[in-house]
């Protein structure tokens, strides 16, 4: 969860224990995730595309991820892009990203 305002609810509507939850907060405000840029030295001048995974599900099958994922690469590659992904937790093994860039 994002958010120690949200426990009362998720204790409330899901019967949780308060040591059943976790906060973990927005990703993008991690320390970790926002040093990554500095030691890398992301160069300010250059232009990126940037894409935040999310786990396989109904409406994004595989199948359709790789299509949409081709597709980013070629426009990537026409205008000389550089492309940085954030994979979602649940993704950290999936090689699917790294077989397509």
């Amino acid at each position: 969860m994002f958010s120690k305002n949200e426990i009362s609810f998720y204790k409330e509507v899901y019967s949780l224990k308060t040591e059943q939850i976790k906060v973990y907060g927005i990703p993008k405000h991690k320390t970790q995730w926002i040093e990554n840029f500095e030691v890398n030295n992301i160069e300010s001048d250059k232009k990126y595309i940037f894409i935040i995974s999310r786990p396989t599900n109904e409406w994004i099958t595989k199948n359709r991820r790789i299509k949409f994922l081709k597709m980013i690469k070629k426009i990537a590659i026409k205008y000389n892009l550089e492309v940085v992904i954030k994979l979602h937790p649940r993704e950290l093994t999936n090689s699917l990203y790294r077989r397509i860039f």
